[in-house]
C-alpha cells in the first residue's frame, strides 16, 4: 500500500468486480491536529466532485468514521463539506428511510 504525505493521507485499494483501484483521499492534517487515513469507500465521483466515507485516525489515537465531500478548484480538491464524524448514525435507519423515500417517490 502506497504512502503519501500526511498532508495527503494514503492510498487505499478497495475491490470493484475483480479489479483493485487505488484511492488517495484527500484527507488533510492541519497544525495541532494531525489525522491519518485508515481505509475509506467512494460514495460517488467525477471531474468536479468526490464524496467518501473514510476511516481517519487522530494524533489521541481515537478512529472516527468521516463523511467528506471534495470540489476540485484549480487543479486540487478542496473540502467542500467539512469532515463529519458520521461513525455514530444509525446507518440501518438511514438505508431504511432511503428505500422508504425511494420507492414513494420512484426514484430509481
Amino acid at each position: 500500500m502506497k504512502v503519501l504525505n500526511k498532508e495527503q493521507g494514503r492510498s487505499v485499494s478497495r475491490m470493484e468486480g475483480k479489479e483493485a483501484e487505488k484511492e488517495e483521499y484527500p484527507v488533510k492534517s492541519y497544525e495541532g491536529f494531525e489525522q491519518k487515513v485508515l481505509d475509506g469507500h467512494t460514495i460517488y465521483k467525477s471531474s468536479k466532485r468526490w464524496i467518501a466515507l473514510v476511516v481517519v485516525e487522530t494524533n489521541s489515537g481515537r478512529r472516527e468514521l468521516r463523511l467528506y465531500s471534495w470540489e476540485m478548484r484549480k487543479g486540487e480538491w478542496k473540502v467542500a463539506l467539512a469532515s463529519q464524524n458520521v461513525g455514530f448514525w444509525d446507518w440501518d435507519a438511514i438505508t431504511g428511510k432511503v428505500r422508504e423515500l425511494k420507492e414513494k417517490y420512484a426514484i430509481t
